[in-house]
Order: structure tokens, then C-alpha cells, then sequence
């Protein structure tokens, strides 16, 4: 007997979402063989173990958290998890996943992103087509999200706060500030800077996301800010991380990322702006500014490590560092105005 789906549907930019889901079917007493296999989340489980020398800590993390997620799921709308094998789970099953996340409320994209990690492990231990099988009726690409930059008048306000500098709110705006003048880098990349990256007035760092290689060029009131956070009894050029053994650094830098937002909360409130800002806003607020001062894209992409243009990257091999450090002087002057 088939498993029955009754499902509601709503349009939405052009893709089908479950409006609203249930199961039913005889199987759900236990009147439906089940196979003899292991149960899908045990395997899944054991496949993100095995791939984990050859994956990123973040592709495995993400991973794990997406097949912890079906399984609760399984757990509060199935009775459990242990009797659905790789022959009994359906697309029907990740259909009303999907709805789960919403009535959770968890955004859509975080939903697709569930999708696309376990799209990727059933790929690897089922294989594509069954994978391609089990997904087609889901979303597994991400929505447009709000965007994230600001303008030159509020990264203005940040720049000129005066706040005590001894205070959490300080040492998160000069960061951010830092962000900003460092055409954009990362938070991770800039927690993880070593002082041996830091030299002729650059600091070379390799992207963490996209592992491609940039150098920053290291301005004045840059050098200013080094000399209030630089650490002088510690191999890292900011006061985030401490640690040597990698998970605990990867620990430490988790820590403050939760606090730089919250932090960020209320520096957007001592701007006076009703904004959100986040650890993002500068990276997205500088490769904006570059934008509508009529950079070209192309030298953008470069500036901010960006692989997933081939068109874009294949203009901006022979791009020298000095016309990126012209850039990078020009977007940040009105800061010092």
C-alpha cells in the first residue's frame, strides 16, 4: 500500500511550498512490512562519520544538523525514526520535513539548506539517482534574503561613537570598523589573523569559505586600531582567540561571534538608526559602497575572495594588488573626511 499525502499547496516565487502536510497510511500501525535494513538515520549517521577526513568541519557540522533535524521530525510526527530504512522513505517524507521546518519557525532557507546536506550524504550512500528521486519535490536553493549592508551615514555613526574603551561595545565597533576598511574580511578570517600574516602593510589571509588567497592593504587608521587590540603576549593580531588547539579555538571564536551580535544590537542603537546589524554588514556594506562608486564588479569579486562567478573570474586574473589597495583607500576615505 502507498503512503497517502494530504497536502494544501501556496505559490511562492514561482516554487511550490507544502502549505500544510500529514501523513497517513496502514504502515503508520505497523501494519506495512518494514525492510530489513538499518533505519536511514543511522545510516546517514555513519556516512558523515566516514566522509569526515575528506569534508570541513563546517560541511560536516552542517551535515549533522540536518539529520538531526529529520530525525526529530521522525520522533514527533512518525513515532520514531528506527523503522524508516532507505527502501520505505519517499519524497513524501522530505515534503512534509519541509513543511515541519515552517510551522517550527525556521526560515525557508534554512530548510533548503537541511535539504541540500541531505541531499548530498543520500547521494553518497544511495547515490544520485535515488537522491535526485527523493528531493525533486523540495526546495533546496536558497531565497533572497534581506539584504545586509547599510549606508555610508550609518557606517559613519558606528565609526564615530564614543564609547568607553575598555567596554565590550568598543572593542566589537573597532572590529567592525576594521571589517569594513579590510574591504570586507570575514569576522572568522580576521578572529584566526596571525601577526605573520601581517607584512609590508598587508595582511594576506586565505578565505576560510572559499580558500582563495587576498591581500589587505593595511591604511592608517587601520594601524590605529592594531595598536588598541593587537595582543602583545599572543601569536594572534586580535583579542578573540587564544587558543592553539583548534577546537577550542574554533570554540572561542563561536563564543564571540554570539556576542559581537548581540553586541552589534546595541551599537545599532546607540546610532540612533532602527537597523540590524550583524557581523555581515560590513563585508556586504563595502562591496555595496564599491558598487555605487562605480567600481568594477570584476575587481569587487577579487577584493572579496568571491569563486562562484567563472565569468568574473577568469577578468580578474591579471588584476594587480596595487589597483586593489587603490580601491580599498578610495571606499573608506569618506570615513576619514
Amino acid at each position: 500500500m502507498e503512503l497517502t499525502v494530504i497536502a494544501t499547496i501556496t505559490l511562492e516565487n514561482e516554487r511550490m511550498w507544502i502549505k500544510s502536510c500529514s501523513l497517513k497510511g496502514p504502515w503508520l500501525e505497523d501494519s506495512r512490512p518494514h525492510s530489513e535494513g538499518v533505519p536511514i538515520i543511522d545510516l546517514l549517521r555513519n556516512i558523515i562519520q566516514e566522509a569526515r577526513p575528506r569534508c570541513s568541519e563546517k560541511t560536516s557540522t552542517n551535515r549533522i544538523t540536518a539529520v538531526n533535524a529529520l530525525d526529530r521530525f521522525f520522533n514527533e510526527k512518525m513515532g520514531g525514526s528506527k523503522t524508516i530504512t532507505p527502501d520505505t522513505i519517499t519524497k513524501n517524507h522530505f515534503r512534509c520535513f519541509e513543511r515541519w521546518h515552517i510551522e517550527k519557525g525556521y526560515s525557508r532557507n534554512y530548510a533548503a539548506c537541511n535539504m541540500r546536506n541531505l541531499r548530498a550524504i543520500i547521494n553518497l550512500s544511495l547515490g544520485k539517482d535515488r537522491g535526485k528521486e527523493l528531493f525533486d519535490s523540495v526546495r533546496t536553493t536558497n531565497s533572497e534574503t534581506r539584504k545586509r549592508a547599510v549606508g555610508k551615514e550609518v557606517m559613519q555613526k558606528i565609526n564615530d561613537l564614543v564609547l568607553n574603551p575598555k567596554s565590550t561595545e568598543a572593542l566589537v565597533r573597532d572590529i567592525t570598523i576594521f571589517q569594513f576598511r579590510a574591504m570586507g574580511m570575514p569576522l572568522i578570517d580576521l578572529a584566526f589573523a596571525r601577526k605573520s600574516q601581517l607584512k609590508n602593510g598587508h595582511i594576506t589571509y586565505r578565505r576560510r569559505k572559499t580558500n582563495c588567497q587576498t591581500s589587505v592593504l593595511v591604511t592608517e587608521p587601520m594601524n590605529k586600531i592594531l595598536e588598541r587590540l593587537t595582543p602583545k603576549d599572543s601569536d594572534y593580531l586580535f583579542p578573540i582567540i587564544t587558543a592553539e588547539d583548534p577546537k577550542e579555538a574554533t570554540r572561542q571564536y563561536k563564543c564571540f561571534l554570539q556576542k559581537c551580535n548581540r553586541t552589534l544590537g546595541r551599537i545599532s542603537d546607540k546610532t540612533g538608526q532602527n537597523i540590524r546589524l550583524t557581523t555581515y554588514t560590513p563585508r556586504h556594506t563595502w562591496a555595496s559602497i564599491a558598487n555605487e562608486d562605480g567600481e568594477n564588479m570584476s575587481h569587487i569579486s577579487q577584493a572579496l575572495a568571491h569563486t562562484d562567478i567563472h565569468t568574473t573570474q577568469n577578468y580578474i586574473k591579471n588584476i594587480s594588488h596595487e589597483k586593489i589597495d587603490e580601491i580599498s583607500r578610495r571606499v573608506q576615505a569618506f570615513l576619514d573626511e
